[in-house]
């Protein structure tokens, strides 16, 4: 056999080995979208069923929570009264422009302490936003802590301008010394109040934006396989006609 029958054999083979590792390699990213893509229905189905289930006293939850479950979303029903003095400011926008969304300190019949997002306020109309006094009854749902963008700002405390929930730093605030805490502990979750109509705050900080593109990924993946492999075949029949 002569070196020149032998080298586009050798380069069927190369080409053969390449194009299988290819399509095998693409293919498994595209399978692995179409898992991400079940994954991400049962998350956006579980946080659908959450906010939209009977809300519960928080009393109900303490079991879950020692179990380790996750509560993002739940809905929840307090019972109690607002601590106007220890009033948090997040930096947020809304339809009438930049303003804040004001979390206030509240503690329930049951002395549970947790903070409320009680909604936006554009910033013209800050001072003259609905404080009431007195036991209330608040439905919201349950949002974590320390969760911070990457590019989101330090919070500034001092000047009450915040930007995320910080446990601590929220914490210190609404207790400024430790007899003043009488040993409670905030609830690890932030209460973000329902819409609750005209006026301010408008509620309804909860912004559930969760991009499900797993399927359109999928097919990307599978064409650049099919693609490859079509690409191979041409060249597979050119060299076996030459």
């Amino acid at each position: 056999m002569t070196a020149a029958a032998t080298s586009p054999r050798k380069a069927i083979v190369i080409a053969s080995i390449f194009t299988l590792v290819g399509v095998a390699f693409t293919c498994a990213l595209a399978f692995w979208q179409l898992e991400r893509l079940d994954w991400k229905r049962g998350v956006i189905e579980k946080i659908e069923t959450r906010r939209t289930a009977e809300p519960v006293d928080l009393d109900a939850l303490h079991g879950a929570m020692q179990a380790g479950e996750d509560l993002e979303y739940a809905r929840v029903r307090l019972t109690g009264h607002f601590d106007h003095g220890s009033e948090i400011r997040i930096y947020t926008s809304g339809p009438q422009g930049p303003g804040w969304n004001l979390v206030t300190r509240f503690t329930t019949k049951a002395r549970e302490e947790v903070f409320v997002n009680r909604g936006y306020v554009p910033d013209a109309l800050l001072e003259e936003a609905a404080r009431p006094e007195g036991t209330v009854t608040v439905t919201g749902l349950l949002r974590p802590y320390n969760r911070r963008g990457t590019f989101t700002p330090d919070n500034d405390p001092d000047a009450n301008a915040w930007y995320w929930y910080e446990y601590e730093a929220m914490q210190t605030k609404a207790y400024e010394t430790w007899e003043q805490r009488n040993g409670l502990i905030l609830f690890p979750y932030v209460v973000e109040q329902e819409p609750r109509g005209d006026g301010f705050p408008a509620g309804g900080a909860t912004r559930i934006e969760i991009p499900n593109n797993h399927f359109q990924y999928a097919l990307t993946w599978f064409g650049l396989a099919a693609a490859l492999l079509g690409v191979y075949l041409v060249w597979l029949r050119q060299q076996l006609r030459a």
